[in-house]
């Protein structure tokens, strides 16, 4: 077959392999999602004809149509811990014929192009028209981390394709580079881990007889003293609860308790408010705490008016008829 024949080939099935990625980044979204993995980035394309015919040449490979990443997918994780899980749902996902995981099989001294690569198709499962004309085409995913994705975007650009292709003068600064991508994708899994078991300690601590009350306001403390206290209401979200975090230690909250006690004194205002405006459930967690210590706080309801000021906003906060149920 000629080049000019195979390249009409190529143009011919070139929408299906746009419909195969597709395909694979929809069933990649959703299984993710239900796992609930978090990623930062998928992302698929289909081989152009010139860059095909570069790949051809560079394995010797008679037909081009024979490569196997004519359709690539790319799935760039937060954290390492989420390889291993992405490795589990693509292999639970799709028929694997080929892994090739150059992360742990990269020696101790590299980092450089390190991604995961699986080589696979749709299961047998996948039939009916939606899939007949894409269920025998291969496919690619790799997946890497963010940090990971960072290092070969950047030393990709820098053109240096081998450790020989580098000036030996600029070597020592290449691999101190390499080493710091490294190091930020360890600590950022070691902060994450850290991080989920804090959020552990507190939630449990929270439901033991001793409470969170004597714990620093921050966020973990605050969200979960929010979903704990009101369970019938919306969450504010991780947004909102960061927002509302800043705001409490601006008016010199130290402690769950202190954010407590004030809670707790508002609470006949503010229910009388609520009741009074008609606006009984309308309100989320974060709106619940905000108006009651706007009621009972003045330090509190300044940082509230200078947001607003800031934003060019005059906020008048007419609570002054429901102050006199504030307890004592």
């Amino acid at each position: 077959m000629t080049s000019n024949e195979i390249s009409k080939q190529y143009a011919a099935v070139s929408a299906i392999y746009e419909q195969l990625k597709d395909e694979i980044v929809f069933i990649l979204e959703t299984e993710l999602a239900k796992s609930g993995i978090a990623v930062h980035l998928i992302e698929g394309r289909v081989k152009t004809w010139n860059s095909l015919l570069d790949k051809a040449r560079r394995q010797e490979l008679e037909d081009p149509l024979e490569a196997q990443d004519i359709c690539g997918i790319r799935v760039i994780t937060l954290f390492m811990s989420d390889l291993e899980k992405c490795r589990k749902i693509i292999s639970e996902v799709f028929e694997i014929d080929t892994v090739d995981e150059k992360i742990s099989e990269q020696p101790e001294t590299q980092f450089d192009y390190m991604s995961n690569h699986y080589i696979g198709k749709l299961p047998e499962s996948f039939s009916g028209p939606r899939y007949d004309a894409i269920k025998d085409l291969k496919f690619e995913i790799q997946v890497r981390t963010i940090a990971m994705h960072s290092w070969a975007t950047i030393s990709h650009y820098l053109d240096y394709k081998s450790q020989n292709a580098i000036p030996t003068h600029l070597r020592k600064e290449f691999y101190a580079l390499n080493a710091l991508f490294y190091l930020a994708d360890s600590h950022f899994e070691q902060f994450f881990q850290s991080s989920q078991e804090a959020r552990e300690i507190t939630l449990e601590k929270s439901q033991s007889e001793e409470g969170i009350s004597d714990e620093e306001i921050n966020y973990d403390t605050v969200r979960t003293y929010l979903r704990q206290n009101y369970r019938d209401r919306r969450s504010g979200g991780p947004a909102e609860f960061s927002k509302i975090v800043d705001e409490l230690v601006a008016a010199d909250y130290q402690h769950i308790s202190e954010l407590e006690t004030d809670l707790q004194r508002a609470e006949p205002a503010f229910k009388s408010y609520e009741v009074e405006t008609k606006s009984y459930g309308h309100f989320y967690d974060v709106g619940v705490v905000r108006i009651s210590l706007e009621m009972v706080n003045p330090k509190y309801l300044e940082v509230r008016r200078s947001i607003y000021a800031g934003n060019g906003i005059d906020y008048p906060a007419p609570y002054e008829k429901y102050r006199k149920l504030i307890s004592p």
